[in-house]
Formats: C-alpha cells, sequence, structure tokens
C-alpha cells in the first residue's frame, strides 16, 4: 500500500506581501495536482497539520468543499497551531478544518489510531495523530514494535535537523526516530524545512511547506513537493509539484522598505535625543523627503508623535 505525505499546506484566503502572484488561485492549483495524483494512484493523503493558514478560513470553505467532494475523505491529517489559533480542544469543531471533519471531508486523527488492512496476510497499517501541543499518549501495548502492524505517526511539533535561528528550541528529528523504534514512519509538520532521515528502514520525513508564503532565503530554494512512501518496499519517492521558480513569484521589496524606513527612525530618535537638529529646517526637509519617498504612514505616525513631545 502507498500514502501520500505532506506537510503543512497554510491554505489562505488572501495574498502574503511576498507573493507577486495571486496565491490563492495557485494553491488551488498545487492541490488539485496532488488530489489528481492520488485520485489516480488510488492512494491516501497524510498531511501534518497547519490545513489551513488561520482557523476561520471561512471565504475558502465552499471552494475546498467542492474540491473534496470528488475525493471521498481519503485525507487523514491533524491539527496545527494555525488550524486552532485562539481555539481549545472543546471548541476546535467549529474551526475551518473542523468542519470538513465533522462531514467527513477529511479525518483528524488522534492517538487512537486508523488501520488500513493490507493485501500482505494478516497485516496492517495503523496511523496514528499527535496534534500541536499535544504529548503522545499512547498506551504500552501501541508502544511496542508489533511485527504485525506497520505503524505510521503524523505529528506537528518542532521536530527538524538544525534549529531556525540561535535560541530555537528543537527536537532533534533523529533523536526522535531513534526515541520511537515502534514507529515505521514518522510525518512532521510545523517547522518549514524538509529532510528525509532513515534509519534500518525506518523513516522520519517533513517535506516542507507546499506553498512559499514568506521571501526567506529557503524558500528561495525550496521546490514544492510531497512524498510517496510505499509500505510493501519501504521506500519513499519524491514528487515535485508544479511551481514557478521562486524569483518569478518572491518579492523582498517589503522587507527593504521595512529596514530602510526602521533604519532611518533609528536615526531621527537618536538625533532628537542628542539635539543635533536645526528644527525648522530640519523638520521641512524630513516632511520634504516623507513626502517624495512613499514612507509608510505607520513610520509617519510615530515620527509625528515624536516631534511633539520634542517641541
Amino acid at each position: 500500500m502507498k500514502f501520500i505525505l505532506l506537510s503543512d499546506l497554510h491554505l489562505s484566503w488572501d495574498n502574503p506581501l511576498a507573493r507577486m502572484d495571486d496565491l490563492v488561485k495557485v494553491q488551488f492549483e498545487k492541490l488539485k495536482f496532488v488530489l489528481d495524483y492520488a485520485e489516480r494512484m488510488d492512494v491516501p493523503i497524510l498531511t501534518a497539520g497547519d490545513f489551513f493558514d488561520r482557523p476561520r478560513s471561512w471565504y475558502l470553505l465552499p471552494k475546498i468543499i467542492q474540491f473534496l467532494l470528488k475525493y471521498q475523505g481519503n485525507i487523514y491529517t491533524i491539527y496545527g497551531q494555525h488550524d486552532t489559533y485562539l481555539y481549545s480542544e472543546t471548541t476546535r469543531d467549529s474551526t475551518s478544518l473542523g468542519i470538513l471533519n465533522e462531514f467527513a471531508l477529511i479525518h483528524c486523527l488522534s492517538e487512537y489510531p486508523k488501520t488500513f488492512v493490507l493485501n500482505l496476510g494478516k497485516k496492517q497499517v495503523k496511523i496514528y495523530g499527535s496534534n500541536y501541543g499535544e504529548r503522545l499518549l499512547f498506551s504500552n501495548k501501541d508502544k511496542q514494535p508489533n511485527e504485525r502492524y506497520i505503524k505510521i505517526l503524523i505529528i506537528h511539533a518542532p521536530i527538524s535537523t538544525a534549529p531556525l535561528f540561535p535560541g530555537h528550541e528543537i527536537t532533534h528529528a533523529d533523536k526522535f526516530l531513534e526515541k520511537h523504534p515502534e514507529f515505521d514512519l514518522i510525518l512532521c509538520g510545523d517547522i518549514h524545512r524538509d529532510f528525509i532521515i532513515e534509519r534500518k528502514g525506518r523513516f522520519i520525513v517533513n517535506c516542507g511547506p507546499m506553498l512559499r508564503r514568506e521571501a526567506t532565503e529557503f524558500n528561495f530554494t525550496h521546490k514544492p513537493h510531497f512524498l510517496v512512501y510505499d509500505t510493501k518496499d519501504r521506500t519513499i519517492e519524491k514528487v515535485e509539484i508544479p511551481h514557478e521558480p521562486a524569483d518569478k513569484v518572491l518579492s523582498r521589496e517589503h522587507i527593504e522598505q521595512k529596514e530602510v524606513t526602521e533604519l532611518m527612525l533609528e536615526d531621527f530618535i537618536e538625533s532628537v535625543k542628542t539635539g543635533d537638529i536645526e528644527s525648522v529646517s530640519f523638520t521641512d526637509k524630513l516632511w520634504a523627503f516623507i513626502k517624495h519617498n512613499n514612507i509608510e504612514q505607520e513610520v509617519v505616525d510615530i515620527l509625528s508623535k515624536v516631534m511633539e513631545k520634542g517641541k
């Protein structure tokens, strides 16, 4: 039996600042590619949380429902923090993901496994889910390796091969795989970095994000893809999702503009503190500069307040 593996989808109804194209349209093209592949190959899809970018993605629901009706609930997922932001365990059924789950368009997993019966004698596949912020609460029986079962864990947690920044606390993927010998495959979400680690036929993987929403250094080299896990051969195949080159769809202009304005603001505040200002001429020049350089309104408001205090 085969499974399609995806990590974070972050489906959204609005366009991120970093994208120069229509990402709302692009995300459905990518999703259609994955779903068509799944239908053609007749394989289930496993995703590792953050299905939606925001828990109340109401504008997306009609089109998502239209897409998923065709595939009849062949998608299994868990809740990431973006799926449940400001919601609790008792209210998450009212999120967009919860609604899809209630109508069986997708299936949200938990520590109580979904079982697939294989055409491999008496062997079965058990799939467990661990939502964001949850501990792994499995019975002692489930924690033991068992030749009768192939066990898959889907988890949304900070598990990766390296920290994203100094002080970033993660669980190293290699260590996590070693700590949980009961699982043949662990699919991770949360950290937007892809990796495949294999140890004696056991895997821990992250596909990285399906959508490149931010103009990060990683996203300029990342190629959106999904993985296909074969339970019979214990192999993993990477399938690239059609996408445009990063430099055609990603822009750092908003980041660079913000950096420039922040430096300008720091210089101005320092000048106010030290008194190195000829008030009238400086003010005139400052407003002239603002007028001709399209400075963000937020910066203009801060400058106005600073000058008011300096009077």
